[in-house]
């Protein structure tokens, strides 16, 4: 017993690190899974890492980019940051098909300014805190929640005109497609995205309170 309950503690402690530092910073973390999508496995998986924007005083607009899971000199290439519309609004649609979705994700028009980037981004690595081993799960995995953004720069193609739409599936999951041409393109892929969760809420009000 003493055992388990040492894990059990050891398990709280690392989440609560996790949870104070995700509350400093305002990451959350999807993973992905793409089809259909140029260069097959080299970026079938992802993840969509966002942040709120911090010049956006309402709150609606998101930053973020792409997280490869690839060595940095990939990411340094093709760092794909995008920003979000305005969550705020309640009218979105597909420009090539009219169809209604619930969140666009632009890369045309990444931010690029050192205002636009996490507010807990530490100089001059480029990396919001996090916890590197943080022991979050009940199968004793080691998870690093830190996440490292590399220099914003406008992406290649075939990335250059791509603008994610996305609708809710159900709490912290939703169904995506790609579009070329500032939406009014070819449709590019397909994806799913299911948020990370590292902490609970119970955890996350916890650590805003210390």
């Amino acid at each position: 017993y003493e055992s388990r309950d040492f894990a059990a503690t050891s398990t709280w402690a690392s989440r609560r690190r996790v949870a104070a530092a995700a509350a400093r910073a305002g990451v959350q973390v999807f993973e992905g899974r793409a089809a259909n999508v140029p260069g097959g496995p080299f970026v079938n998986r992802f993840q969509k890492v966002l942040y709120p924007s911090p010049t956006d005083e309402t709150g609606g607009t998101w930053h973020g980019r792409v997280v490869l899971k690839k060595p940095k000199f990939v990411e340094t290439f093709l760092p794909l940051y995008f920003r979000t519309n305005d969550t705020l609004e309640r009218f979105l649609t597909v420009p090539a098909t009219g169809e209604p979705c619930d969140l666009s994700l632009d890369y045309q028009n990444p931010p690029y300014l050192e205002s636009d980037m996490p507010p807990d981004m530490r100089y001059p690595s480029r990396r919001t805190d996090g916890v590197e081993d943080a022991a979050i799960g009940t199968d004793g995995d080691v998870v690093d929640t830190r996440t490292w953004w590399p220099i914003p720069k406008l992406p290649p193609p075939p990335f250059d005109t791509l603008v994610d739409y996305l609708r809710p599936l159900g709490p912290g999951v939703y169904a995506g497609k790609g579009w070329r041409g500032g939406g009014r393109g070819d449709e590019f892929l397909t994806f799913l995205l299911v948020r990370r969760v590292d902490v609970g809420e119970e955890d996350l009000e916890g650590a805003l309170d210390e």
